[in-house]
């Protein structure tokens, strides 16, 4: 068989899959330093959870949706090692981009801060619905160094009670 038509035979089934996806996932990476801008998406799907992670030169932040407890769970990790605060927003969105609900989140930590928010039982959301969770906030550490995540880090999932 030829090598290039193995190749491309390999790739489209990939490809297929991941576009078959029951999870899009909203990439993001820097452009400036202590940013998390947004510039890509994909698709990802991990047992059942959607889950992002994504780095740059200012740290990292994960955003998961665990579908079995209904929630959105979240870890926040600047760089520089000492010690920080995060303050920021879980929003929930539906598909078109509004807003449906939006819960506080902080942490504090020296290598990382996390969290998560249930949506078990949560009042406004449809099951069957796909929603955006989305995570936005800032981040400053004992110097007085920010991190900001800007434009949000956000996941799809669909909301089943």
């Amino acid at each position: 068989m030829n090598k290039n038509f193995l190749k491309f035979f390999v790739i489209s089934l990939i490809s297929i899959y991941l576009v078959s996806s029951p999870f899009k996932i909203t990439s993001f990476a820097s452009t400036n330093d202590n940013e998390i801008v947004n510039t890509a998406s994909g698709t990802l799907m991990i047992d059942s959870t959607a889950r992002l992670t994504q780095s740059a030169e200012g740290g990292s932040v994960t955003i998961t949706y665990a579908e079995k407890n209904k929630s959105v769970e979240w870890v926040v990790r600047p760089k520089g090692g000492l010690p920080f605060e995060f303050i920021g927003f879980i929003n929930i969105k539906k598909s078109t981009g509004a807003l449906v609900k939006s819960y506080p989140i902080s942490g504090y930590g020296t290598t990382s801060a996390s969290g998560s928010v249930s949506l078990y039982n949560a009042y406004g959301l449809r099951s069957g619905t796909t929603y955006r969770a989305q995570i936005t906030g800032i981040a400053s550490n004992s110097a007085g160094t920010k991190f900001y995540i800007q434009n949000g880090v956000e996941i799809s999932f669909k909301y089943q009670k």
